[in-house]
């Protein structure tokens, strides 16, 4: 059942049901950024309550469909007040880059109190002005489809108006290309009250394959079975078939994420008093929709789920991979693709999954932190919101879609890090190489973040693939930077802070040099940066031993230019400019 409050049918507070019985053993699994898209077939329903989480906590790549829930009806054919309408602004804005459809969810489990329903279905004056706000509301808000989710007509005149009313609202929706479903009982006594003349009224139903029970009945895996079988012998047509599955436990009705934190085995189906469907059962209903050729599986609610490799979307969303390899597309991280000139974080490679967004040749995130594929994404100690692409091997890649809106060479800086000296990696733009190999020196360990640089081969306009390409392993990459050439000033105006000597000045491009550093007086501690004329650091790195007046520094290869090092002393800042030949 999907429930709303009755005190106020305005509040939608969805409390869902969820889970099954019996302890069963553990299973590894993968989940990966692949897209689902509606064309697929398969189809990934996601039910998203108004009161709870936000736009930003749902994983498009992972849903086919998202129900806002919900409204209700008034006995007139009117609406009820929609909550949060700037959340389902924010779901459409960002569902509709990812190719999601939403929908809006009319209705809810109200312990049977349908008087809304009953009283509107029945007259055909209150069935039309229902069906132009349902409209106008989809109207308003750019949404592609309803769900009507009337728990449930009970009486032989209820069941007949519910299926004029589907019929009715079958040819307003469709003549507008949106989809109509409906929720449905898994089987028995409210499923047998749903005339079959709905069938080819609907997209597809939302079969509610949970809450058999307030034990281990809830939502076991024989229930999913025998809902798929009781629809399937009605002759609703196997791809009309969603199987619901719930993130909820039953008798507490906790989230499954509740129960997680609460230290439930995410992996089972028990917990204490509780009872609910862990990863290895969700994953073997969701291989069931696919055995038994349905539509799909739906989920109730997706803020109920966990996060991370304990989501039981990222389960469903693992089988979907493996069983529907035409699901995967190619899509920007964010939905936009990166502008060159610009800056591209490694970690944003493009969704996909394996030969499409990134190729890796190791099993599951070693990282573990902000992607959920093969791809060894850590995160950056001491730094807010910041990652890198660690664990690398000869042969990986890592592909971006990008815009190139200034053609001709560019800089390109790549900001890395290693223990070892010698790895090196390249970077394509639509299969060809365009900045040769990049080496990556030994910057002093995993944190120690250094500069490399480089002029790129000339670089058309246009929507194109970037890759960086691992040539070896054993090194980390943050980001790279492309930006225009500065051409370079053969003359120096030495009007910075005086006190520091550069030696030798100018130095030669394309290559790792030593430069000397010599002040005016002895130093103990140092910090040295180098900039390009754009403020962009190729180098930065702290000197706690320094002995005496001079010290020599290791810089990258540079680009052809003027550079700024600046270098902070123990109780003076001086400044210089340094040209690249």
């Amino acid at each position: 059942m999907i429930r709303v409050t009755r005190i106020d049918r305005r509040t939608t507070a969805l409390m869902f049901c969820l889970v099954v019985a019996v302890s069963l053993k553990a299973m590894a699994f993968t989940t990966t950024e692949a897209v689902l898209t509606s064309k697929s077939g398969f189809k990934v329903v996601a039910y998203v309550p108004a009161t709870s989480g936000t736009a930003n906590d749902i994983q498009y790549q992972k849903v086919t469909h998202i129900n806002y829930a919900s409204v209700r009806p008034t006995i007139t054919g009117g609406l009820t007040q929609l909550d949060n309408s700037q959340k389902l602004q924010d779901i459409v804005l960002k569902a509709h880059a990812n190719n999601v459809l939403v929908g809006i969810s009319v209705g809810g489990w109200d312990d049977l109190r349908n008087d809304d329903f009953e009283t509107m279905a029945a007259a055909a004056g209150s069935r039309q002005d229902f069906i132009k706000n349902v409209i106008a509301l989809m109207d308003q808000y750019q949404l592609d489809g309803v769900d009507i989710d009337w728990e449930y007509p009970a009486t032989i005149q209820d069941q007949s108006n519910f299926a004029i009313l589907m019929t009715e609202l079958s040819t307003a929706i469709h003549a507008k290309g949106k989809f109509l479903s409906a929720a449905v009982a898994a089987n028995g006594r409210y499923a047998d009250r749903i005339q079959s003349s709905i069938f080819s009224s609907v997209d597809f139903l939302n079969v509610l394959a949970y809450d058999g029970g307030s034990d281990e009945m809830h939502a076991p895996f024989n229930y999913a079975s025998s809902a798929i079988r009781y629809w399937a012998d009605r002759g609703l047509h196997s791809s009309k078939i969603v199987l619901g599955i719930p993130f909820h436990a039953r008798p507490t009705w906790k989230s499954f994420k509740t129960l997680v934190a609460e230290g439930a085995n995410p992996t089972t189906d028990s917990h204490l008093v509780n009872y609910y469907n862990g990863i290895y059962t969700v994953t073997q209903k969701t291989d069931l929709a696919f055995d038994r050729n349905i539509g799909g599986v739906m989920v109730l609610n997706l803020s109920y789920d966990a996060t991370g490799s304990n989501s039981l979307l990222n389960a469903i969303s693992s089988v979907v991979l493996k069983r529907s390899p035409a699901v995967a597309v190619l899509r920007p991280y964010n939905g936009v693709r990166f502008s060159i000139p610009g800056e591209i974080e490694a970690e944003h490679y493009d969704l996909g999954g394996e030969g499409l967004g990134y190729h890796d040749l190791s099993f599951g995130n070693s990282g573990g932190s902000l992607r959920h594929d093969n791809v060894d994404v850590e995160v950056n100690p001491g730094m807010i919101d910041d990652h890198k692409v660690a664990g690398i091997e000869a042969g990986e890649w890592l592909n971006y879609s990008v815009n190139v809106t200034t053609a001709g060479a560019m800089t390109l800086h790549a900001s890395v890090a290693s223990a070892s000296a010698g790895r090196t990696f390249h970077i394509e733009l639509d299969g060809i190489d365009i900045s040769g190999k990049l080496t990556v020196p030994n910057t002093g360990g995993w944190e120690n973040w250094r500069t490399v640089s480089v002029t790129t081969s000339y670089i058309p306009t246009g929507k194109r693939n970037l890759r960086i390409v691992m040539d070896s392993g054993d090194f980390a990459i943050s980001k790279i930077v492309f930006l225009p050439i500065e051409k370079p000033d053969d003359t120096i105006t030495d009007d910075t802070t005086p006190g520091l000597v550069l030696h030798p000045n100018p130095g030669v491009s394309g290559a790792a040099q030593n430069i000397m550093l010599t002040f005016e007086t002895d130093q103990q501690k140092l910090a040295v940066s180098v900039s390009d004329m754009s403020g962009y650091k190729v180098f930065t790195q702290r000197y706690d031993s320094v002995s005496g007046n001079a010290l020599q520094i290791s810089l990258p290869g540079l680009s052809p230019g003027i550079y700024m090092v600046r270098v902070q002393g123990d109780n003076k800042t001086w400044s210089k400019k340094y040209l690249v030949k």
